[in-house]
């Protein structure tokens, strides 16, 4: 059985050339292309983050002078 330890270290099989990092396989999993499922996700979380803040600004008590 093939542990991360194992694929990380196997550089031949991966194709990699060099030193294999965290920060060199983030890059590798960013580059690879998004599938429509992960844009919706990705629409879906920022849309509702927006909302929340908005909700959070406009909930707040106003000060009357």
């Amino acid at each position: 059985m093939r542990t991360i330890a194992d694929t990380v270290g196997d550089r031949s099989s991966a194709g990699v050339s060099g030193r294999v990092t965290r920060g060199s396989i983030i890059a590798r999993l960013e580059r690879l292309p998004g599938d429509a499922m992960q844009v919706r996700a990705r629409i879906l979380t920022r849309f509702a983050t927006f909302f929340d803040g908005f909700d959070v600004i406009a909930s707040r008590p106003r000060c009357r002078s």
